[in-house]
């Protein structure tokens, strides 16, 4: 994949590497990838997802960081 990637996770952290990403992606005319996982619970029994509602915060949060 070409360009800069780069995963974040809602941490002081990773907010400081987006910003490093954006500039660099930038400065070099290059594509960015924002890369974030949501968590998914498993059963205990059969260790398949457990399916919730979407968690709408947290989307919300990861797509006002991601642009």
């Amino acid at each position: 994949m070409p360009g800069i990637i780069v995963g974040i996770d809602g941490s002081d952290g990773a907010h400081q590497a987006l910003e490093w990403a954006m500039k660099q992606a930038a400065a070099h005319h290059a594509p960015l990838t924002v890369v974030t996982v949501h968590e998914v619970p498993a059963s205990g029994w059969t260790g398949n997802p457990v399916i919730l509602p979407p968690d709408e915060d947290a989307v919300e949060k990861a797509r006002h960081a991601a642009e």
